[in-house]
């Protein structure tokens, strides 16, 4: 199979969306915590910039599947956005439910070109990802949570990896399609947009009046490789 093909965009298309899920956040298993557990739960303080980043991760993703003409790709895109969204509200039912203290504020629409905000987002995906997978591995091996909290996580982890997945090959497609497919060229462009993300990730980390690692980083903290055969 040849990278940039229709056959690579079937493929990766239509993997991404006969792997997606459907569950309602409201019918999972969210289990009885004891004082010590919600002690924990509560301290963690990103919740709030988490519930946001979720939130403004499933705009830009929405805008710019309105933007597609293609309509397979579209429809994987407009996936991704629904399933951003409802990780927003598994957020949103986790507060509520656990009396986690986090102010729900209004995303800020990104500006400019939803191409470029969604391949922003991506490649930031990709870049938190390499912090995110190795901290929930050690938060779920030292039993910070009960394993039936870390259960639902991973039930979000699961997406958030499909969708690096289908961002990397959609990348790799896209640049293919508009005859930018020399090896060097994707590099190059894959090196701009991961310093990008990289200079973002530390502009967070800065705005605090403590250093924290950014909200999207701490989103993946829920997140652990799922191998997905897209290619």
């Amino acid at each position: 199979m040849k990278i940039g093909s229709d056959e690579h965009k079937q493929r990766f298309c239509n993997a991404f969306i006969a792997s997606h899920c459907r569950f309602d956040p409201e019918s999972l298993a969210w289990p009885d915590l004891d004082a010590a557990a919600l002690e924990r739960l509560r301290g963690i303080p990103f919740w709030q910039e988490v519930l946001y980043t979720e939130r403004r991760a499933g705009a830009i993703v929405k805008a710019y599947a309105a933007t597609i003409a293609d309509p397979l790709v579209r429809e994987a895109v407009m996936l991704q956005g629904f399933e951003e969204a409802r990780h927003a509200e598994l957020l949103r039912l986790m507060i509520r439910r656990y009396g986690v203290t986090a102010e729900e504020r209004q995303p800020d629409m990104p500006s400019g070109d939803p191409l470029r905000a969604f391949a922003d987002f991506g490649y930031g995906e990709c870049l938190d990802a390499f912090l995110g997978f190795g901290v929930f591995k050690i938060a779920r091996r030292a039993g910070f949570l009960p394993e039936a909290m870390f259960e639902i996580f991973e039930t979000l982890m699961y997406e958030e990896t499909r969708h690096i997945v289908f961002f990397v090959n959609w990348m790799a497609y896209r640049q293919v399609e508009r005859s930018r497919g020399a090896q060097w060229r994707r590099a190059a462009a894959s090196l701009r947009f991961y310093a990008r993300a990289l200079k973002r990730m530390v502009g967070t980390a800065r705005a605090g009046a403590d250093v924290r690692p950014s909200a999207a980083a701490t989103h993946q903290l829920l997140v652990r490789p799922v191998s997905l055969n897209a290619t």
